[in-house]
């Protein structure tokens, strides 16, 4: 992968858990605070401005009561329709 594809990469990647947030009564400090991580830290993740371990990815999938299926599915589409235009 090129750089550029590494931050479409992490901005989708956010964007998954930011729709997955909305769907919550959950506030990024809350879900920070679960993580025990900082809220600058989860909301950076958020916009695409932290590399995210898979360790994160399935911890933050189990607070949303989801799973890295359903993120891969959004990663894949959302790359597809990023090459369709």
């Amino acid at each position: 992968m090129r750089d550029n594809e590494y931050n479409d990469y992490y901005v989708i990647v956010g964007k998954f858990f930011k729709r997955k947030r909305a769907e919550t009564v959950l506030s990024i400090q809350d879900v920070a605070e679960i993580l025990g991580r900082s809220k600058g830290w989860y909301g950076d993740a958020e916009r695409g401005r932290n590399a995210l371990t898979l360790e994160d990815c399935m911890k933050i999938c189990d607070i949303y009561h989801t799973d890295l299926g359903e993120l891969d599915k959004f990663i894949r589409a959302s790359l597809n329709n990023k090459k369709d235009t």
